[in-house]
């Protein structure tokens, strides 16, 4: 006796009866005949019963999936991704966007694909992981935009490219790894482990933190704080600017002109270190001046340490002088070039942090150009190159559109 096989048709609402060869079974539908069955051996089936195949060698040509026989390339059966499906997936995925393909497509009876076809192809919809963010408030937001616009204005005709960002990130001897995108293939979890695709954690492993110097046509040695140090005030004006960040802005720049950038960390904003770097250095953004929660302005934190860390961190480390030494090699090896693409983003991340006016900005790509247009409120504003104007433009508001005609 042949396998039943149910499948749930959207279509008709109904349960249809067929053999494994795709063809309606009379004898195995007996015990299931009810209203919820059809005849449908004809509509669905170009084979009368008597001449449906059933020979080993015939089936490989013929779906097994319970809506026909028959070779796909020399009939159809029509669809799963019908109307009335698309419409019902689209609700669901209203009332819950957090919804299961696997289970929305267990619970409709078709398959997993067959949905996947209508949230991409029907639906227009991509899949993603949830973000963290800062949590803002409307205090802060209007802290943010007012920062960004006085940072835009110091920013242009190139001036961003003389900007120096500093930043400190913690390495460890642990593996790093992307729990999305790194994948290892096999037969089971077993053959996963022969594979190497265990990656061991420990509760407290040996770190260190580096820090580091960037501009656009250089960086600084990369250097790195005792482990056990903590990044207060003495330390950041000890160990940090006087004896690393001075010695190099000075055989770097000699007399030309720069701007310091610190984040706004405690021992970045205190007083001692703010008085000092007003004495000591050419200029340099006050912590009034920078705009809280902005690690998307930092080249340091938008590219350089996933680079770093992508690199040496993609094995496990025996050892600090290990971590330190592929740390540093990894370090030496960015470029110029690299380096300069990376700083170089900084006038249009700021211009679409300006149009986000004051909020999150983490999921949004960046892509504008003195040279592209500008359209809102159904008019365009042509972009001729004068930089003067295009950023009075950003500056002043989409409002100034307005008195372009």
């Amino acid at each position: 006796m042949s396998n039943l096989v149910l499948v749930s048709h959207l279509i008709w609402d109904h349960k249809l009866c067929f053999n494994d060869n795709g063809c309606r079974s009379s004898e195995e539908t007996r015990d299931y005949r009810n209203t919820s069955c059809r005849p449908l051996h004809e509509e669905h089936c170009k084979f009368a019963e008597s001449e449906c195949p059933n020979s080993p060698e015939d089936r490989g040509s013929f779906p097994r999936n319970g809506i026909g026989c028959g070779s796909s390339k020399k009939w159809s059966t029509g669809t799963l991704t019908t109307p009335r499906n698309v419409e019902v997936i689209r609700k669901r995925i209203h009332r819950n966007p957090r919804m299961s393909l696997r289970k929305t497509a267990n619970e409709l009876g078709i398959s997993r694909s067959s949905v996947r076809n209508i949230v991409v192809e029907k639906l227009r919809l991509r899949s993603y992981k949830l973000q963290k963010c800062h949590a803002l408030s409307e205090a802060c937001k209007r802290k943010r935009i007012e920062c960004w616009r006085n940072l835009l204005r110091r920013a242009t005709y190139g001036r961003h490219l003389s900007f120096v960002f500093s930043d400190e990130k913690i390495f460890t001897i642990e593996e790093s790894f992307n729990r999305q995108n790194d994948r290892i293939l096999a037969t089971n979890l077993r053959e996963v482990a022969e594979l190497g695709g265990l990656v061991m954690r420990q509760a407290h492993p040996a770190k260190l933190m580096g820090c580091a110097f960037i501009t656009s046509d250089g960086k600084a040695p990369l250097f790195f704080v005792d482990s056990g140090a903590r990044i207060n005030t003495e330390v950041n004006l000890e160990d940090i600017l006087k004896k690393h960040l001075l010695p190099w802005l000075t055989s770097h720049f000699g007399e030309e002109p720069y701007v310091f950038q610190q984040e706004g960390a405690p021992a970045h904003k205190a007083k001692l270190v703010q008085g000092w770097c007003r004495s000591n250095l050419m200029d340099f953004v006050a912590a009034k001046d920078w705009p809280p929660n902005s690690p998307d302005l930092n080249p340091l934190d938008y590219s350089i340490w996933a680079v770093l860390e992508k690199k040496v961190c993609s094995t496990r480390h025996s050892s600090l002088d290990s971590l330190k030494a592929a740390l540093v090699k990894a370090w030496d090896e960015l470029d110029n070039d690299y380096l300069r693409r990376t700083v170089d983003a900084i006038p249009k991340r700021l211009r679409s942090c300006i149009r986000q006016k004051g909020g999150r900005i983490e999921q949004f790509k960046f892509h504008c150009n003195l040279n592209m247009a500008a359209a809102a409120k159904g008019k365009i504003l042509a972009v001729i190159g004068d930089e003067d104007t295009v950023v009075g433009f950003l500056l002043g508001g989409v409002g100034e559109l307005n008195k372009v005609s």
